[in-house]
C-alpha cells in the first residue's frame, strides 16, 4: 500500500512542468507527502504545476474536490489556484487513465514569474484530498 501510494505521489510530481526529480517523502502511514520539486521556466510566462481531480472510473466526478491552499506565497511571482475544467494526467495503470482524453471539472495551479525577474524563487502549496491525505509541495523555480 505504502509503495503505491509513494509511486502515485511520484507520478504526481512527475507532472509538474519542467521539474526535475523530486524529492518525495510519505509520513503518518501514508497520510502525508512532502513533495520537493525544482521547475524551470521563463519571466511572465505562466506554468502549470499541477491539475487535481477527483473522478468515478466513467470520468464522472466523484465526491468533493481537493482543496488546494497556498501555504508560501511566492516572492517574485504568483501562484494561482482556481476551479476549471482541464485534462487529468491520470498514470497508464490507473483506472481512469481514460479520462486523460477530456476536459473534466478540477483545481488547476499555475505560477507566474514577475515580468523581467530573473533568478530563484520558492513557494509551497498543500492538497488536501477527499480522502483525509494531505500533499505538500515545495517548489523552487529557476526563473530565466
Amino acid at each position: 500500500m505504502r509503495q503505491s501510494i509513494a509511486l502515485c505521489l511520484c507520478a504526481l510530481a512527475a507532472s509538474l512542468a519542467g521539474c526535475a526529480t523530486p524529492r518525495v517523502v510519505v509520513s503518518n502511514g501514508g497520510s502525508q507527502a512532502d513533495i520537493t520539486s525544482t521547475i524551470t521556466t521563463t519571466g511572465g510566462l505562466p506554468v502549470r504545476l499541477t491539475f487535481t481531480t477527483s473522478l468515478n472510473p466513467d470520468c464522472t466526478p466523484s465526491g468533493s474536490r481537493a482543496v488546494v491552499k497556498v501555504v508560501q506565497p511566492a516572492q517574485h511571482g504568483e501562484v494561482e489556484v482556481k476551479e476549471t475544467q482541464d485534462f487529468p494526467n491520470f498514470p497508464p495503470f490507473n483506472p481512469r487513465a481514460k479520462c486523460n482524453s477530456q476536459r473534466v471539472p478540477g483545481t488547476i495551479v499555475t505560477y507566474r514569474p514577475a515580468r523581467g525577474y530573473v533568478g530563484d524563487d520558492a513557494f509551497a502549496y498543500e492538497t488536501y484530498t477527499n480522502t483525509g491525505r494531505v500533499i505538500r509541495n515545495s517548489i523552487t523555480a529557476n526563473v530565466r
